[in-house]
């Protein structure tokens, strides 16, 4: 979800519900803006998607315990697509290289690779 009240800022988070309702909900009297979203993704496992997303995006979190990343959308949505994508039963080594090559794109779209 992106704000424009929160430029450069991206909110990567995990609902059982319709994420626009979601982006609905965040609008408090605390948040000058509106959310959108910004991008969907079916995930085989949605916690632990979202958990390999934010450890692959850790480096551009805004604080430790919000899901809030300085990262630009196009970046955030690879990322969040490679990690729905994970199997359920990807464990050990697999998993491993996964978070490489999820921290390597984003190495790579920030240009700290090469």
């Amino acid at each position: 979800m992106t704000n424009d009240a929160m430029p450069g800022m991206v909110k990567i988070g995990r609902t059982a519900r319709d994420p626009g309702r979601r982006a609905a909900e965040l609008r408090t009297t605390g948040v000058p803006g509106r959310f959108r979203v910004a991008f969907q993704a079916r995930a085989l496992d949605a916690a632990r998607s979202e958990g390999l997303a934010h450890h692959a995006l850790r480096r551009h979190r805004v604080a430790g315990d919000r899901e809030f990343f300085r990262v630009n959308t196009g970046e955030a949505a690879r990322i969040v697509s490679m990690a729905c994508q994970v199997p359920k039963t990807a464990s050990g080594k697999a998993l491993v290289a996964l978070l490489v090559l999820a921290a390597l794109a984003v190495a790579f779209v920030t240009g700290r690779l090469g």
